[in-house]
């Protein structure tokens, strides 16, 4: 499985035929800079046809949206990724569908319908008082159960009116849904993102991974390689089961990392991260991923108070922990954005003369007077993006620790400082972060240190048996021995 991946919101990064949309050539397009960046793997936002700008309510899912491009671009664009060995993970979207949807239309027609049992359906005596439901982290939608005109049942729609949730208990609806992912998966895709994977078997754990299991067999059948990461908002022990069929993005740790930063306060982070580490299996066949944000959350930037060395530190936490990592489009030159959910959608800056800016959303955060557009941050080694592509090449140079490497508390009795060992494959790496807005002195007589090989700050210095950190600066070292005493 790729170390660093890249989840790309297609509308906003980047347009090839001028008409202010993202789409597949304008990725194409930008492989280059991905593949220059460390990006290992790709995740798409949903490409097919659908009435929304972010299109996660699907019409049609053999076709690609018209806005994207054609059939002919995506195979164009898988083979040029693999090309500069970068993965493509498509987003999969069957928890619901469009009320658009040819399945939905029959549906409607009533029971009698064949198509009628791929959707949840309830009456008003069976939902009771279950009309309206909590406001959750992925949903902000209280309205659960939706009326058609002339139907006596109300049919499930989790997050929206226009998307009907799907009845994946139906045996001929699996069927269709394992042949629609096996037919993207012949057109050589490697994997996917899955959506909202907690929500198809709600309080049906069993049921639910019994799926999945038949799921990943199946695309076993024509990738054995197949690369599946699920969408489940929930703490470590409500992920962990999952962990046995697929990878899961790690949300509960995403929120520690963001508090170490914004609180400056280290107390907890090492704890809480052994704490996340202990509610999954040492036996999963598959891993956590590590990430700052997504398309549902405010960029991380934002969240700290627009303060570009905080983005910059939070940064290098993310990417001195060890196992897989996502980036979301644009948390590389600090991209800003705040809810409603166009605004962290925003468009990438390129640069006022690029061709392949887009401009379909609306830019409020995310304009160039607020965020510096790549083109100028190329040229500045000390820009957010040469500190992610640093990072990034850094844990490519000792890719089996940071695959592999278990973290542990390093002596360092410092609110103010966040240290850890990495150790595995013979190695042994000592981290050190400043999250004080003061320069920090560390004596290091005691953390077995020996040389250091990373820092992100050139200020970073020793004198004697004092080491030297600046505001916000994270160092890595290479230890005397083995194993931390």
């Amino acid at each position: 499985m790729p170390q660093i991946i890249y989840q790309i919101f297609i509308p906003s990064f980047a347009d090839a035929n001028g008409d202010g949309i993202g789409d597949l050539n304008g990725i194409t397009e930008r492989l280059d800079y991905l593949y220059q960046l460390g990006v290992d793997c790709l995740w798409l936002s949903p490409i097919h046809p659908s009435p929304s700008y972010h299109k996660y309510d699907v019409v049609d899912y053999f076709e690609i949206d018209q806005d994207f491009g054609t059939l002919k671009d995506f195979e164009h664009l898988i083979n040029e990724a693999h090309r500069r060995q970068i993965k493509v993970l498509m987003d999969l979207v069957i928890n619901h569908c469009s009320v658009q949807h040819y399945w939905f239309q029959q549906a409607k027609k009533g029971a009698t319908n064949s198509y009628h049992s791929y959707f949840k359906w309830a009456t008003s005596d069976e939902i009771g008082d279950r009309l309206t439901k909590a406001v959750s982290e992925d949903s902000d939608n209280i309205y659960q159960w939706h009326s058609i005109p002339g139907i006596k049942e109300k049919y499930s729609g989790f997050f929206w009116e226009g998307m009907a949730d799907l009845n994946l208990s139906n045996p001929s609806l699996r069927m269709e849904l394992f042949d629609i992912a096996k037919f993207w998966l012949r057109k050589g895709i490697d994997g996917f993102r899955i959506d909202a994977v907690k929500h198809m078997f709600p309080n049906e754990l069993e049921k639910g991974l019994s799926f999945w299991k038949q799921f990943r067999k199946e695309m076993e059948m024509v990738n054995p390689d197949v690369h599946l990461i699920g969408e489940v908002w929930d703490t470590a022990k409500n992920i962990y089961p999952y962990l046995d069929v697929m990878d899961v993005f790690d949300f509960e740790f995403s929120e520690v990392i963001r508090k170490a930063v914004l609180q400056e306060a280290s107390t907890q982070f090492v704890k809480k991260y052994l704490q996340v580490q202990s509610d999954y299996s040492e036996e999963s066949s598959y891993s956590p991923v590590s990430f700052l944000g997504n398309h549902d959350q405010e960029r991380i930037r934002s969240g700290l108070g627009n303060n570009t060395a905080k983005a910059k530190l939070v940064a290098s936490i993310l990417l001195s922990l060890p196992g897989k990592v996502c980036l979301y489009y644009g948390e590389e030159i600090g991209m800003l954005g705040m809810k409603p959910d166009p605004h962290i959608r925003e468009p990438f800056p390129w640069g006022e003369a690029d061709s392949c800016q887009t401009s379909s959303l609306l830019t409020w955060y995310s304009t160039h007077h607020k965020v510096t557009p790549l083109s100028k941050q190329l040229s500045n080694e000390e820009s957010i993006y040469h500190h992610y592509r640093k990072w990034i090449y850094f844990r490519k140079y000792l890719p089996a620790i940071f695959k592999t490497g278990e973290l542990q508390k390093a002596p360092i009795e410092d609110d103010d400082i966040l240290a850890y060992y990495l150790t595995g494959v013979g190695q042994q790496l000592l981290v050190i972060h400043n999250l004080d807005i003061r320069k920090k002195t560390i004596h290091i007589n005691d953390i077995n240190f020996k040389k250091i090989i990373f820092t992100s700050q050139s200020l970073a210095k020793i004198s004697g048996d004092q080491l030297a950190l600046p505001a916000y600066t994270s160092l890595v070292l290479t230890t005397t021995q083995n194993t931390p005493s």
